[in-house]
Formats: structure tokens, C-alpha cells, sequence
């Protein structure tokens, strides 16, 4: 590699500190993870074009805009912006001898840019992605990617080794800030999320400017069904990749709302307390007064449900008694509505 020519090695006795650091770094990241994503980077239009061929376009449409977006934030960028992560990664499959795996990689940390990196890998993520939601032409490029191992672990990962870089790591070219404009409701625009993200980003409003109906926003790419009913989803809107339409205004739904939501990163219940209030979480769901559960914590949820019922078995206050069968109700409503998604 052009980036190994002239590479000072600097020799320095590992700490065990960062012996298991790297080992752990080593452990989390299958070698063919690194030639999936050098393959992306030198095949961006390639694949971009197979990827706009495909079929189910309502469903991958903000998938594809957020390909497009991330392929044209790195520019000129090819495999070689990936050249000091693979001189590390050599320590790893034993190209680089352990008595200097510490040196190397402070010298190596320096020519990582990490938002590139960020960028290369949520570009392949984004294609996969794509390619699992649809169907189509099998380029070589797509077929590499479709038996590709590549998963979002891969992130935690890279953010791993930029954690063992510490201060070594190389900073991001400078970028010319725009202006900041003013935030339109609803603006059509491009998903700038990772379809691996968290539901983060929330925006419930009950009355839409464009036809006074209920829409609901979301970071990732959503599936989202309110109350039974399977929103429309048209696209990103104002960074947001999903911009999920009602049949009706948010009031029409009631109260204590449950929405069902499935993304490639997590399956999620959210309780909205009143249709036809706001909810607008820009951090968490819980920052906005929302509660939710995933996965795991419908399971604590059933487990707090068989404590309270064997607690109302033993209380003789009959008041205490109608306040835990309310919340028992509201539980096994909760769960009802989560099961039928996931049998």
C-alpha cells in the first residue's frame, strides 16, 4: 500500500492496557469486513447505479437518498482513505509483530480522517441495506455486498480503534460551514441518518401542513403502524428519513397511542399520551415525555406484570388493589399489541 512507503516505525513496549485494547479491537472485526468496504469505496458509482435498478422503490427510496447523500460527502475519496485502518488492522491477522503494534498504530492513528471513515462504512450499510429490501440486477459489486458479512457492529468497531488512537487520531479536513437557514415543517429532503441508527429523532404532529392529517417523522428508515394502522411512508423530510403519513388528524387517535416501530436497528413500542398534543424529541424519546420499549424491555415489562399480579393477590386494600389491576390492564394491552407484530 502507498501509505506503508515511508512509514516510521516508532518501537514501543506495549502496556497491557492496550494489549487487551487491541485485542479486543482484533476480536470484533471478521478480515473480510475490510475488503467489503475497500470494494464499496472504489465502486461508489457502480454500485450506485445497480442500486437506482432495483425494484420496491417506495421502500428503498430513502435508502437511496441516503446513498446518494453519503456518496457525494466523500467526494474523491477511494480505498486508499482506508490505507491506515488496514496497516492497523495488519497487527490483527498477524502482518504486524506485536513488540511494535503500539508504535505503529500511534503513527498510523494520525492519517485516519474519522468521518470519512464514519461515512465509507454507513455508505456499504446503506447499499446492503437497500439490496435486503429489494430485488434486481446481480452485478458483481451487488452480489459481493449481498454475501457480504458487514454488519452495524462494524461501527462500534471502527469507534473502538478511534477510542485506541486517544489523541493520535487524525482530525477531519476542514469543511466551509453554510448558513444556517430556517427550518421548514415537512421540507422534502435527503435521510442523513445510518438505517442502523437508534430511533432518536422523533416528531409526532397531529395536524400536517399539507393535508391536516396526522404525520409522523423518524431518523431511520421506519416502518411505523399507529393503533393497527400502517402509515404511508413518503420519503425523508428535514434530515429525517422517514416522513410517515395518517389517515387521520392526531386527535382522531386518542389517547395512549401505541405505535408500532421496526427499523434494521431495533423493534419498538411507543405510547403517545394524547393524539393530539405535539411530541417533537430531537435526542431521546424520553427527553419529550414519551415512553417506549424495545425488545428487551417488553421482556421486564411481561416479568413486571407477573409481579404485579402475584402483588395483587396478597393485598387486602382495595383501593391498591384497582390502582395495580388499571396498570396490569395498560401492560397486557401493551404487550397484546407488541406480540402481534412478532408472532
Amino acid at each position: 500500500m502507498k501509505f506503508l512507503t515511508g512509514l516510521l516505525l516508532v518501537l514501543l513496549a506495549s502496556t497491557p492496557a492496550f494489549a487487551q485494547d487491541i485485542t479486543n479491537f482484533c476480536k470484533s472485526i471478521p478480515q473480510s469486513n475490510f475488503s467489503d468496504i475497500l470494494m464499496v469505496a472504489d465502486n461508489r458509482e457502480a454500485i450506485q447505479v445497480a442500486l437506482h435498478q432495483r425494484d420496491n422503490r417506495v421502500q428503498i427510496e430513502g435508502l437511496l437518498l441516503t446513498y446518494n447523500e453519503l456518496s457525494a460527502k466523500l467526494g474523491n475519496v477511494t480505498s486508499d482513505s482506508f490505507n491506515p485502518i488496514m496497516a492497523i488492522a495488519g497487527f490483527c491477522y498477524g502482518g504486524l509483530p506485536e513488540s511494535i503494534a503500539e508504535g505503529y498504530i500511534k503513527t498510523a492513528c494520525p492519517d485516519i480522517r474519522p468521518t470519512k471513515v464514519r461515512d465509507l462504512v454507513n455508505l456499504a450499510l446503506t447499499a446492503k441495506a437497500i439490496i435486503s429490501f429489494s430485488s434486481g440486477p446481480e452485478t458483481p459489486e451487488i452480489k459481493l455486498l449481498t454475501e457480504s458479512k458487514l454488519t452495524a457492529e462494524f461501527i462500534d468497531s471502527i469507534e473502538t480503534l478511534f477510542s485506541i488512537c486517544g489523541a493520535s487520531l487524525g482530525l477531519d479536513d476542514p469543511i466551509e460551514e453554510e448558513p444556517i437557514e430556517e427550518e421548514v415543517e415537512e421540507d422534502p429532503g435527503v435521510c442523513l441518518a445510518s438505517p442502523y441508527s437508534d430511533l432518536s429523532r422523533f416528531l409526532w404532529k397531529p395536524v400536517s401542513d399539507s393535508n391536516g392529517r396526522l404525520v409522523v417523522l423518524t431518523n431511520p428508515t421506519t416502518s411505523l403502524v399507529v393503533n393497527g394502522e400502517t402509515l404511508t411512508d413518503v420519503g425523508p423530510s428535514n434530515g429525517r428519513c422517514t416522513t410517515s403519513r395518517g389517515a387521520q388528524s392526531g386527535c382522531s387517535y386518542g389517547e395512549d397511542v401505541l405505535i408500532a416501530v421496526t427499523s434494521l436497528a431495533e423493534f419498538r413500542i411507543i405510547k403517545i399520551p394524547n393524539g393530539c398534543e405535539r411530541y417533537d424529541c430531537n435526542s431521546s424519546l424520553s427527553a419529550c415525555g414519551l415512553e417506549s420499549w424495545d425488545t428487551e424491555e417488553l421482556i421486564k415489562l411481561k416479568k413486571q406484570k407477573t409481579k404485579l399480579v402475584n402483588r395483587v393477590l396478597v393485598l387486602t386494600n382495595a383501593k391498591q388493589k384497582r390502582k395495580l389491576k388499571i396498570k396490569i390492564k395498560e401492560i397486557n394491552r401493551i404487550l397484546k399489541y407488541a406480540r402481534s407484530f412478532q408472532e
